[in-house]
């Protein structure tokens, strides 16, 4: 997962959620959202039953799904490695994140 302390929505990668939760409903977003693209990225919501972050789980949490594949190949070009999602303001301000820079950690309270 990517902490992205400027994005406000919390993104879980949508082709990666459907091998995982291939039963799932997807509903459809119902506002426009924008990436790190300029136009509209098709997107759907999710109701996700448990989700770890660490030793923290979050249950039930309704979570915006996008298909990442974009973002992961221009992370390939670079040797980056592949990410499932990306872990924005909303859900760090609801575990009241501590991030120490200096540390090179994030503090996680549920």
């Amino acid at each position: 997962m990517l902490i992205d302390t400027g994005a406000s929505l919390t993104v879980l990668d949508l082709k990666r959620y459907q091998k995982i939760y291939p039963e799932n409903e997807l509903l459809p977003y119902e506002n426009s959202f924008r990436g790190i693209t300029s136009h509209n990225v098709k997107s759907f919501v999710a109701l996700v039953d448990s989700l770890m972050l660490g030793t923290i789980e979050l249950k039930n949490k309704r979570l915006l799904l996008v298909d990442l594949s974009s973002i992961n190949q221009a992370y390939a070009h670079y040797d980056l490695e592949r990410i499932d999602g990306v872990l924005g303001g909303d859900l760090l301000l609801s575990m009241h994140a501590n991030i120490d820079y200096a540390a090179g950690r994030i503090l996680l309270k549920d």
